[in-house]
């Protein structure tokens, strides 16, 4: 199988099937971009890997997760996360503050809350909601801006039916009335209600010690071509993941597309992918 990569990002296709259980690719191109004295980005030199499975910031599914899988089967959205540290812009020592995170029209305004006097608070409220509250062990969910806890309402409501009906009939499909709305892994409020072009403004105060953050999406467009055996399929990609990291000072943008086999996965014979500029 032959891939033609004509961009600088990380690319797999995955075999897999729908919720209906018909054959799919999931195609994922997944773009670093460095940011510059916040204010603009750039394609990193350095392209963060696609992550193949949960990574936890402690004991998995006990603790908030740090990255979570790329390989989401399709999502009918864009998910917008930030990850890192809330921190004074003057550098000082802190036990609470305000943090502010948007792109576009999505945003979200929190207070963070320390249990003593820091240089800096994480944004995943490991200790604070861990220790204090049950993060993990009740229906609180915290006030945090980066991957929701899957086990959590109302992410967990699209998980679908797993009884003895669907072991029966459909297992190892998906259920009946599962929703591709679980792959989304946002935090609700941080979760849009359509794909998002790529060239929306992120904005973020009190997450960096260089200042507020304010910079333009670069504004690409992805396109996958999946190439058959006797036809071609070519699609326009959707951006359905933004990931600010202040901290790496790094956007990591995620496009995604599932394309249909019809019974021809066999007939594949390679996949191109190019990049232009979001029209």
């Amino acid at each position: 199988m032959e891939i033609k990569n004509n961009t600088p990002f990380e690319f797999i296709a995955i075999p897999n099937y729908d919720k209906e259980g018909n054959e799919i690719f999931t195609n994922i191109v997944k773009g670093t971009f460095s940011l510059i004295t916040n204010q603009s980005l750039k394609i990193a030199e350095k392209q963060v890997p696609i992550v193949f499975a949960d990574e936890y910031l402690g004991e998995p599914a006990q603790s908030p997760i740090k990255y979570e899988s790329d390989l989401a089967l399709y999502k009918p959205f864009t998910d917008v996360i930030m990850l890192g540290f809330a921190h004074h812009h003057q550098g000082y020592r802190i036990d609470k503050i305000d943090v502010y995170f948007s792109v576009g029209e999505l945003g979200k305004r929190v207070t963070i809350r320390s249990d003593q006097t820091v240089d800096r608070i994480p944004l995943n409220l490991l200790e604070h909601f861990g220790k204090e509250k049950g993060m993990f062990k009740g229906k609180n969910i915290g006030t945090g801006f980066g991957f929701y806890p899957k086990q959590y309402p109302p992410r967990v409501n699209y998980a679908g039916t797993y009884d003895e009906k669907w072991q029966k009939i459909r297992s190892p499909f998906l259920p009946e009335d599962f929703d591709y709305c679980f792959f989304q892994s946002a935090y609700p409020e941080l979760i849009s209600k359509y794909y998002l072009k790529g060239t929306e403004i992120v904005s973020a105060s009190n997450v960096s010690i260089y200042g507020p953050i304010k910079v333009a999406l670069p504004g690409i467009s992805i396109n996958v071509e999946t190439i058959f055996e006797k036809k071609s399929v070519k699609e326009k990609t959707f951006l359905d993941t933004i990931i600010l990291e202040p901290e790496e000072k790094r956007i990591l943008l995620i496009w995604r597309q599932m394309i249909p086999c019809n019974g021809l996965v066999q007939d594949i014979r390679g996949f191109e992918i190019n990049m232009s500029t979001v029209k």
